[in-house]
């Protein structure tokens, strides 16, 4: 409606000029200065009467032009006070046209009268997009019995109506008794009545719409309803309140029937440097009573925080930040529809500054808490605070062989926290740490066959506590460990082939590269890592007196094929096999390039397979061989069919699975085998008129659907239904206190008027 209500403030501008050009006779026109950027045109085959006080014209019809806008009529008249026009009136601008009976304009205030009009407007010359939530239709019909403009920017239409359907028979339309328009103010209707198929299904004695050129207005929101299992028949509505033109605050208040209240706000800010939100609700649950008569979950109130910061500093720095907190994370799980949000089992904080010290000295300062919960335990790990700077790397010497060494440097002061349980400060492992690494580096290789480079650091760690083997407490006794790292890439030698096939419909050439990769990794030695308290893995675990040798093969295929951009090199197929040799079998642990590191000399080995012939279709197969066992630890697939850009149809899915070894010491817990497949398809016929989307979540393994949606749509020229239903089970994957549930949304979508859902994470929103 936000481009149809102001659309219809349009009918009275041809007021302005058909007051300006008829305010005199015909015949003194060329004389006279009229609200045309050139002399109108006036044409008729009747006669011409009378004198400036009084006079007519007539004919079959009356033409005035002026400008771009065109009125059409049998006979136009006038006297000292008022223009008439009458007889199959048609005024005609570009997007608008109205045909009305009779028009009376009062010659001294250009206020006027358009009686018994109808007309359209074109809204957009662009396309209408036929969605699931309808959009914004490009053309609108209305009718009224009177439409006058009352004042320089005031209108009054009497027994109007409004509809985005042009046709004979609308399948909506708004109607109103009586309805004023304020421009860049305000529109209202008094008697509404919002019509479907000619049935009356809604009715609103008063309504009031903003109309500022920003869209934004003081006022209520459209109210919503739902009905879900856990919360029963709820209503919600919202307050918003305009702050200024670069920030506002919405107030909102939630009722469910089965014991459940909610109130909360959010503030919202946009300037030029930078944007940002707050968001904070209060939830006040009563006890939930299970059909035994017991109480099946104890009344709360909990609250929740969120927020987004992205804000510009002087001298080029940034400041950023995001909350997302909630007191209680079990009210979160029971009353979001979004799996997502109601399998998360965190809470977390974090804010930052960073910018350029000088052109080469860079520096971030940064503070961040997570709790996580695992059943009554909840731990807490974070940096508060953490503050880097980075040195950036700058050659030797201005020429010769020494440009190419570049020396940088990073360095770290944080104080890191590490509580495994809240209820428990004697388990506290929270420290200070200081970590600074000087860094030489260069390339290697002079040909274009083969990249190589390599670079030495020196790594000075200090943790202000650490572990007493003996008693395996923290002891406030700080200990500092030098450690030597040397570091070696090497891609190559490459082998390549290029095949040119100019008379190949798909591409003109095609090239296989073969690409060895090898990287070598030495740390000198450190005896005491039983001291050091092992908070960040990445810094405190690493093993000294270890070489490590990782080794990969990569056939990569590409075609250099037309699009719309231009020419391109298109990798059509990539197959690697990679594997890291550790001399140390404890650095096996702490590799982060593979998911499940074990204790051993040799990493699982690697595939991955990936293709994308054309834009439409892509796909990947990646699978992890265990060194020890010979097995496969893991595998994973996924893929995407998405033909002429997804406007008939489009399928995406992923596979996993984690067997279950009973032998293998890695895998000897059932718990620790998994299978799952999830995937969503989507058809849209009809010229994306009707649209369907089926998507689920399965566990293979314990055959059982974590969750399921479908969810469909019919779209017209002017309105649109949308339906969805979702089911979900996550209480058998720990989430004893969320309850199966299955919910049925169902939406209405009026074109430039718009769709009404529920806000608890429907459509999967």
């Amino acid at each position: 409606m936000r481009g149809l209500i102001p659309t219809i403030a349009r009918l009275a501008a041809p007021v302005f000029v058909f007051a300006a050009v008829l305010s005199l006779p015909a015949m003194a026109l060329a004389q006279q200065p009229f609200k045309c950027s050139k002399t109108p045109y006036v044409d008729h085959n009747g006669r011409f009467e009378g004198g400036d006080k009084e006079g007519s014209i007539s004919g079959s019809p009356v033409i005035v032009i002026c400008d771009d806008t065109q009125i059409y009529a049998n006979k136009i008249s006038w006297n000292e006070t008022t223009v008439f026009a009458t007889g199959d009136v048609l005024v005609v601008q570009p997007g608008l046209r109205v045909n009305a009976s009779r028009i009376e304009i009062d010659r001294a205030t250009k206020m006027g009268t358009f009686f018994d009009a109808f007309g359209t407007a074109r809204l957009s010359d662009n396309e209408a997009q036929r969605t699931m939530f309808g959009g914004m239709e490009p053309e609108i019909m209305f009718q009224g019995e009177k439409i006058e403009r009352i004042g320089p920017k005031s209108y009054k239409l009497t027994n109007g109506m409004f509809s985005t359907c042009v046709q004979a028979t609308p399948r909506w339309q708004l109607t109103s008794g009586t309805a004023s328009i304020i421009l860049d103010d305000r529109f209202t209707m008094k008697n509404a009545a919002l019509k479907v198929k000619g049935v009356p299904v809604m009715f609103l004695p008063y309504m009031y719409y903003p109309l500022d050129r920003d869209n934004r207005k003081t006022g209520f929101l459209m109210p919503s309803y739902t009905s879900s299992a856990v919360r029963g028949q709820s209503f919600s509505n919202a307050f918003f309140l305009v702050l200024g033109r670069s920030h506002d605050a919405t107030f909102y208040y939630d009722f469910a029937s089965k014991g459940y209240q909610g109130a909360g706000t959010e503030y919202r800010y946009a300037l030029a440097g930078g944007s940002g939100n707050a968001y904070y609700y209060l939830s006040d649950e009563d006890d939930r009573i299970a059909p035994d008569g017991t109480v099946e979950r104890a009344g709360r109130r909990s609250f929740e925080v969120r927020g987004d910061l992205n804000q510009a500093l002087p001298r080029g720095f940034r400041m950023y930040g995001n909350v997302n907190y909630r007191s209680d994370v079990t009210t979160q799980q029971l009353y979001q529809q979004n799996v997502y949000e109601q399998t998360r089992r965190d809470r977390n904080l974090s804010f930052g500054v960073d910018g350029n010290i000088t052109q080469r000295l860079r520096m971030s300062a940064t503070a961040r808490q997570q709790d996580i919960y695992n059943g009554t335990v909840i731990s807490r790990n974070g940096t508060l605070p953490r503050v880097n700077l980075w040195l950036s790397g700058k050659g030797l010497r201005d020429q010769g062989f020494l440009q190419k060494v570049y020396f940088g440097a990073s360095g770290q002061a944080a104080y890191l926290e590490a509580r495994p349980n809240l209820d428990q400060p004697a388990s506290d492992r929270s420290l200070w740490r200081f970590d600074a690494t000087p860094e030489v580096s260069a390339p290697l290789s002079p040909v274009g066959w083969m990249d190589a480079s390599a670079r030495a650091s020196w790594r000075i760690t200090n943790w202000q506590e650490t572990i007493d083997p003996l008693t395996n407490t923290p002891v406030p006794v700080a200990l500092t460990r030098n450690l030597f790292n040397f570091h070696a890439d090497v891609i190559g030698p490459k082998f390549e082939k290029i095949v040119a096939t100019p008379n190949n419909r798909y591409a003109e050439k095609f090239k296989h590269l073969i690409e060895p990769r090898t990287s070598f990794d030495y740390l000198s030695p450190f005896n005491e890592l039983n001291r050091v308290i092992k908070i960040d893995p990445g810094v405190d675990s690493l093993v000294g007196g270890t070489t490590s040798i990782s080794y990969a093969l990569f056939n990569r295929f590409f075609a250099k094929v037309k699009t719309p951009e231009g020419v391109i090199d298109r990798e059509i197929l990539s197959v690697g096999l990679s594997q890291t040799w550790y001399s140390n079998a404890q650095a096996g642990a702490i590799d982060p390039n593979y998911p499940s590191p074990t204790i051993n000399t040799y990493s699982a080995v690697n595939f991955r397979v990936a293709t994308q012939p054309i834009d439409d279709i892509d796909g990947w197969f990646q699978m992890y061989l265990d060194p020890t066992t010979k097995k496969v630890s893991s595998y994973s697939a996924g893929g995407r069919l998405s033909p002429h850009g997804g406007r008939r149809f489009e399928v995406a899915a992923t596979w996993s699975k984690r067997p279950f070894r009973l032998l293998d010491p890695n895998f000897n817990n059932p718990n620790n085998s998994s299978h799952f497949i999830n995937g969503e398809t989507t058809m849209r016929f009809l010229q994306n008129r009707v649209e369907g989307t089926y998507g689920f979540n399965y566990d293979i393994k314990n055959g059982a659907l974590l969750q399921q949606r479908i969810r469909g749509s019919y779209a017209t020229q002017c309105c649109g239904f949308a339906m969805e239903y979702q089911a979900q089970n996550i209480a058998q994957y720990g989430f004893q206190g969320v309850p199966r549930d299955r919910r049925l949304t169902v939406t209405f979508s009026l074109g430039g008027i718009g769709s009404f859902v529920t806000p608890l994470g429907a459509f999967g929103r």
